[in-house]
Formats: structure tokens, sequence, C-alpha cells
């Protein structure tokens, strides 16, 4: 019998490639698949952000959300927690579906006020205001700076209280990584939350890893916001946290495992980038070991699907860091733009918005333009909407297409009979 695993399930926060395989997260290694594969990645990209968003029955709904903006933002200060959820859910709703920046500067002041003060109410409202906060940032990016910074000052003190629930600290955790990369550009904000992230996850005891939702949260969002940092302070930051990443190999979750892996290969591409461009590890040797052991470990104790999740993805860490073997990887968007992944960083990245917006990312690769900035997709392209028929239009289209396909065949009949007709009248001649 495999041993349990962690079920907890976190807003914000899961790792990087336990979502894979689980199901529309995100998630799984850069490298991609071997093509003897099963490929669990690609039918989350195709499932999660490939699809075209909301049937156009809701299209309606979600305009008259938008128009009605303003009137969510009051009602989620209300004294009664069930409204203040339901316009917290709304909001939450119209941020993923919608680039609305304009609205949002409207409100930010008020936005940021409503966050602030449920971060400190119960783990449903907290929750739910980490991912506004991401959200907010998403929307305007550095221009929320002063008051993503006093937000991100509340999520540390949060994380670092152990009394908090495991839920929320991993959603602050989670938000503090999205929220600082897209917002923040203070160096002391940056390595205030780099400090606090290091500190919790390194604190924690490899053998077992108890919170392992807030473990994978903290060092994915430790190791996105690393790559902000001059080459003297990377430098000391993989010195210093290397070994202790790689203690967090051994841990009896898969999750932590396959967490810490992916960490080493964002940190040994962020070494090549910034440090030498043929940097390896101090224990480079006893690193390939461990991966390659990892890759290939068929142990009986383990559950059957860990033990598929584990191989696929520390093939392809072993492949980046020991082989420097990187496959591009190309997602198709709107029908008209792709984006090539080409860095463990950008993958990253990517992953932690495909937790924020699930399908709704298609949407704001097209149109936001801090994503489009990130990931060096230019300007905004115009694409024109189709034009939504109703039920009889459907109806009448099919009617006219049966009909055109009827005459089709008729001329069809009509020239195989008339060919058939001078084929004997040549016959007759020859004769």
């Amino acid at each position: 019998m495999g041993k349990k695993r962690n079920t907890n399930k976190v807003t914000l926060a899961v790792p990087l490639s336990v979502a894979a395989i689980g199901g529309g997260k995100g998630g799984g290694s850069i490298g991609g698949p071997d093509p003897s594969d099963t490929s669990d990645l690609e039918s989350v990209y195709s499932a999660s952000v490939v699809g075209e968003g909301a049937d156009s029955d809701n299209e309606n709904d979600f305009a008259s959300l938008v128009d009605s903006f303003g009137d969510l933002v009051e009602n989620a200060q209300d004294k009664r927690i069930e409204t203040r959820l339901r316009a917290i859910d709304s909001l939450l709703l119209v941020l993923n579906k919608n680039c609305i920046p304009e609205s949002v500067e409207k409100w930010r002041g008020t936005l940021a006020e409503i966050i602030l003060v449920n971060l400190k109410r119960t783990s449903e409202e907290a929750t739910r205001v980490c991912s506004l906060a991401a959200l907010l940032s998403l929307q305007l990016g550095v221009g929320i700076e002063e008051d993503i910074c006093e937000i991100v000052n509340l999520m540390r003190q949060i994380c670092s209280d152990v009394s908090a629930s495991e839920v929320v600290r991993s959603s602050c955790a989670q938000a503090i990584g999205l929220c600082v990369y897209l917002s923040v550009e203070s160096h002391n904000d940056r390595l205030e939350s780099m400090q606090t992230l290091k500190s919790i996850w390194s604190a924690m005891k490899p053998a077992g890893v108890g919170g392992t939702s807030l473990f994978s949260s903290a060092l994915a969002s430790w190791s996105l916001l690393l790559e902000r940092f001059d080459s003297d302070f990377i430098s000391t930051q993989i010195g210093e946290m290397q070994p202790r990443i790689c203690s967090f190999l051994e841990s009896t979750t898969v999750e932590a495992r396959i967490s810490a892996g992916e960490a080493l290969m964002i940190l040994h591409e962020i070494g090549v980038e910034n440090i030498d461009d043929e940097f390896q590890f101090s224990n480079q040797n006893y690193l390939k070991q461990i991966l390659g052991n990892l890759a290939a470990d068929s142990s009986k104790n383990r559950a059957k699907r860990d033990k598929k999740l584990q191989k696929l993805t520390f093939r392809h860490i072993n492949d980046v860091i020991c082989n420097e073997k990187l496959e591009q990887l190309s997602i198709r968007f709107n029908k008209r733009e792709t984006l090539d992944i080409q860095k463990c960083h950008q993958k990253l990245l990517y992953d932690l918005l495909c937790q924020l917006l699930k399908s709704d990312l298609n949407g704001h690769l097209t149109k936001n333009l801090v994503l489009r900035e990130l990931f060096d997709l230019g300007p905004v392209v115009s694409i024109e909407e189709p034009v939504k028929m109703s039920k009889s239009q459907k109806i009448e289209r099919l009617v006219q297409f049966g009909e055109q396909k009827k005459q089709m065949n008729i001329n069809r009949s009509k020239g195989r009979a008339k060919k058939n007709d001078h084929k004997h009248a040549l016959i007759e001649y020859e004769d």
C-alpha cells in the first residue's frame, strides 16, 4: 500500500509538477515528457489554457458583473459575512475573466483596504483576498506598488505566524511571490519577502515535511523572486541554500521531493545566466546521482501514481541540470498567437499564473499588457470577435447546408451519368 498523501487544497499554492497529472492546474517539468510517455502535460494545457473561455449563454452575466464593479466593491465591505463572500467571489470572477485596469485603478484604494481587513478575518475570507491581491497586481503591475507593499507586509506576518492555518499561510506565501514579482520594484521590500519565504521553507524538516503545501508555495515563490536580484546576491543564496534544498529530495512526500527538484532546476538556470555560463553546483556529482535514483525509483512502498509522477518529473530535472537539455514548450492561445516557453523560470511563472487564472489565462495572454511584456508577446494583437449566432440562425444555417449538400450530390450524380454515357458512346463508336 502506498503512503497516504497530503491532500490539503490551497487557493493558490500547489507544487509545480504535482498539478500536471492532477488536473487543470498547470504544472509539470519544462523539459516535457519523452515520446513514450502519456502526455499528461499537453492535456492540461489544452484543457486549461487553450480553451476559449465561458459559454456564450453566460456572457451577459459576466458583462453585468463588470458593469456593477463598483457595487461589488461596496458589498465586499458589508458587515454580513455571506454578503462579503459573495461579493469577493464576484470580484474574483470579474478580474479572472476580464482585463479592466481602468476600473481597478479607480477602486484600487478601497480594494487594498478590503484585502487588508479580510486577511485578518476567517480562513475563507483570507484565502480569497490572497487571490484578489494577486489579481490586482496582474491588472496594474508596478502601478499598484505602494498598496501592494502594505498588503505584502501583512502577508509576511501571517506567513510567519505558526498559529495561523496552513491553508492561509500557503495562500499568503504564493500570493507574495506573484505580487512582489509583478508589482514591487523596491529592493528592500523584495529582500524582506525573500527572507520571510526562506525562513519558512528552510525551517521545515526534510523527513516528513508536515506542511507540504506551505513548503512548496514558499519555495516556489522564493525561487521566482531570486531572479530579480543581482549576481552577487544570487551567488550567495545558491551557495547557502542549495544544499538545504537537496536535503528535501529525500522527503517522504512526493510533492516535497518534486518541489525541491524543480527549485534546483530553476537555481541552476539562474546560476548559468547570472554567475557563469558553465555554472555547476558545488555538490554536482552527488546531485547527479540522487536525481538519477529518483528518476528510476521503483520502490514498492510508494503509490503507483507517485512513482509515475516522480519518474516523469525527475527525468526532466536531470536532463536540465546534468545534461543541459532543455526543450521548448509552445502554447497556442486565441487561435492566432503562440507563447514559447524556453526557460525554467518562465515555466515557473506560467505555472503560478495557471493556478491563479486557470482557463482564463488565455484571455489575459491575449489582452493583458503586464503579461504580454513579461512573456515578450509584444503589443496586443487586434482580433475580431466572431459574430454570435442565435439558435434559430444556427438551425437555418444547418438547413441551408443540408440543401446545398443535397444539390451537390444531385449534380455529382448527373456528372457521373454524363461521364458513363460518354464512355458508352466511345465504346460503340470503336465497335
